[in-house]
């Protein structure tokens, strides 16, 4: 096993003890290296009333999540010098 296994191995133990510690029901795991991506593992049930499990075609609802990623891209902008916070809208 190499030491890329072991770690995914180690990663799926986790995300199984916190799953089960916070009754997260499902979950989806995708691991890139900005280029490509690694690995996709999917865990627990997407549908808990038919029993579906997750797999990496499953839609999940983005919810309140977005803001953070909208904030994420306009930090990075700023970063970059294309965004100016103090400008006026």
């Amino acid at each position: 096993m190499t030491n890329l296994e072991k770690a995914y191995q180690a990663i799926g133990q986790y995300i199984e003890t916190r799953m089960s510690e916070t009754n997260i029901p499902g979950l989806a795991l995708a691991v890139t290296d900005r280029e490509k991506t690694l690995r996709v593992a999917s865990f627990g049930f997407g549908n808990l009333s038919s029993g579906e499990p997750v797999h990496p075609g499953l839609m999940f609802e983005i919810g309140s999540i977005g803001k953070s990623f909208t904030n994420v891209a306009l930090m990075q902008l700023r970063d970059e010098g294309l965004l100016d916070l103090a400008a006026p809208v």
